[in-house]
């Protein structure tokens, strides 16, 4: 049988701020190719960085204390753990891409001030694509994880692509009574 169906991305990711800060550098433009781990954006960290050089000598100066037997092993893993805690925001100043993929919008520009969770960019991961279709309840019994599935499209006329099922739907549509596949 023949049915219409969606086309869509593997994934689409929305990148968003770690920390608040202002944008520095722009890395990539929209429509780019990137890699999993590539660069994407950079935000200004001049506060991290005077708070990762009080930490470390606050850590310098307890573990000298410790040295000396002034305070306890537990109050020095507890500003340890301080230092770590600052050092990790040194690695959410740069974001990387965390899959291959096409930048799609950017949200920011160079100077804006970003709020944790505050959108940056979107990453879409394109390959392989995926394909939606509601099919009639009636037909399901046809269709099986693993079977071969003909694509076309009307961007491409007369080109035949392959894939395969890999997801059936438990849940029947209580208003069009079709399945998800």
């Amino acid at each position: 049988f023949e049915t219409a169906g969606e086309l869509k991305a593997d994934k689409e990711i929305l990148v968003a701020a770690e920390r608040p800060g202002m944008v520095k550098e722009i890395y990539v433009r929209e429509g780019q190719w990137v890699k999993a781990g590539q660069a994407l954006i950079q935000i200004e960290g001049k506060d991290v960085d005077a708070d990762l050089k009080k930490a470390q000598s606050d850590f310098a100066s307890y573990q000298n204390l410790f040295d000396q037997g002034a305070i306890s092993k537990q109050e020095l893993i507890n500003y340890e753990a301080q230092l770590r805690r600052v050092e990790s925001q040194i690695d959410n100043l740069q974001i990387n891409a965390i899959s291959s993929g096409f930048i799609g919008v950017i949200y920011v520009d160079p100077g804006d001030y970003v709020k944790r969770g505050d959108k940056i960019l979107d990453l879409v991961k394109i390959y392989p694509l995926r394909v939606s279709y509601s099919v009639p309840e009636k037909l399901i019994s046809k269709i099986l994880i693993g079977q071969s599935v003909e694509l076309r499209t009307d961007s491409e006329a007369g080109k035949v692509f392959n894939a395969s099922v890999d997801f059936i739907s438990p849940r029947v549509d209580p208003n069009t009574r079709a399945v998800l596949v």
